[in-house]
C-alpha cells in the first residue's frame, strides 16, 4: 500500500477482510503517521 492511494469503501471492506479486522480499525491505520522505512 502505497502513502496517498485513494480507496474505495469496497477495497477497505476486503483489505479488512483480508487482515481480519474491521474497515474503522483500517482506516484508523491509513490515518496514523506512517513510520519510514530506511
Amino acid at each position: 500500500m502505497r502513502g496517498h492511494t485513494p480507496f474505495t469503501l469496497g477495497d477497505v471492506e476486503r483489505l479488512a477482510d483480508y487482515f481480519q479486522t474491521t474497515p474503522l480499525v483500517l482506516l484508523g491505520y491509513m490515518t496514523e503517521p506512517r513510520p519510514k522505512k530506511p
